[in-house]
């Protein structure tokens, strides 16, 4: 009894946090699409974690087959993707780290930048881990809950944003419990064993 009541609390802590979470712009049939099109905020509620987006200016707006981007008045805007001066900002409620960026249109020369604690964070072309698919993953980038990450383009670039995954990092009170539930496991396991014994 007390084995599978430890294991149930354990399992639940742990699917609570650490999991991956997907944010997809782009593809409609996803089940991590959210339709964000001409708007200029909004509030997403994802497996528990809640993201607050916004654009700096325009209106975020997902074209058809060619990809996400921000809608606004900067000269040779593209609707599809995210301009010279055009910004689309995350704050998120928990801690994160992001793991991975999904693109659509990332030509070589451009370079897309991930801004957040006042640091840049430069990709390009030839940075992408999944060239076809336009995929840069296996980075493990942590933000803070309530810090803004904005994602942008360097001049001379026009890259289309299709998602992003992050992984909710544990709280501390989180990795307590785990280590307080693991060590329950371990001392009713035993103690089941000597008296079998």
């Amino acid at each position: 009894m007390q084995k599978s009541i430890v294991s149930i609390v354990l399992g639940f802590i742990i699917g609570v946090s650490g999991s991956e979470i997907s944010f997809e712009f782009f593809d409609a049939n996803s089940a991590a699409y959210f339709p964000v099109s001409g708007l200029s905020s909004a509030v997403i509620t994802n497996n528990g974690l809640v993201v607050s987006f916004s654009v700096n200016t325009g209106t975020m707006n997902r074209v058809g087959s060619y990809g996400f981007g921000i809608t606004s008045g900067v000269t040779g805007n593209s609707t599809s993707a995210i301009d010279p001066g055009e910004s689309l900002l995350a704050i998120f409620d928990h801690d994160v780290e992001i793991t991975a960026l999904d693109f659509r249109q990332f030509t070589a020369g451009e370079v897309f930048n991930v801004i957040f604690d006042s640091a840049d964070h430069l990709i390009t072309r030839d940075d992408l881990t999944q060239k076809v698919s336009a995929i840069y993953s296996g980075i493990h980038w942590f933000i803070a809950a309530g810090t803004a990450v904005e994602f942008t383009v360097i001049p001379g670039s026009s890259i289309s944003l299709d998602g992003f995954t992050v992984t909710v990092v544990p709280e501390p009170e989180v990795t307590g419990l785990t280590a307080l539930a693991l060590a329950a496991g371990i001392f009713a396991t035993r103690r089941l064993r000597r008296r079998q014994i």
